[in-house]
């Protein structure tokens, strides 16, 4: 597939609104949210494995550290997508490697989509962490808000 078009179109049945040389680059805070989450909000990122942040999913400890290749895949792959908030924000799910995730890019003060989260939604190795503990989160087609 060239640059031209996304192979990928929108629920409605129109193309999706960009190209693939236009989907963001993960910046290396974009990184640390999604590994670690934010230093200054207990509730924003923190999806790598171990890390323990309540009412957060994880990512399988096999995929690592190392998110990138998963998000800029989903983005490059999806499932499907959709197109919300008057076309601000747009949503990408894919399945990979047995895990459901979503990633969701926002339009910053210029109008440029940024990347705002990517969080798996269930699969083989997913976790959620409760105030009961950690469990497991299987792999449901159905859900997909996370």
């Amino acid at each position: 597939m060239g640059d031209d078009i996304f192979a990928v179109r929108l629920a409605d049945g129109t193309p999706l609104p960009l190209r693939p040389s236009e989907l963001p680059v993960l910046t290396h805070s974009d990184e640390i949210h999604l590994v670690s989450g934010d230093p200054n909000s207990e509730d924003a990122g923190g999806h790598a494995w171990g890390v323990g942040r309540r009412d957060k999913t994880e990512f399988p400890q096999r995929w690592g550290t190392d998110l990138r290749p998963w998000v800029e895949r989903v983005m490059r792959e999806p499932d499907s997508v959709v197109l919300s908030d008057g076309g601000d924000r747009l949503g990408f799910t894919a399945t990979l490697d047995d895990v459901r995730v979503v990633v969701r890019l926002r339009r910053n003060e210029t109008g440029q989509r940024r990347f705002s989260t990517a969080f798996p939604v269930g699969g083989r190795g997913v976790v959620k962490n409760t105030p009961h503990g950690r469990v497991d989160v299987p792999l449901d087609d159905q859900r997909i808000d996370g």
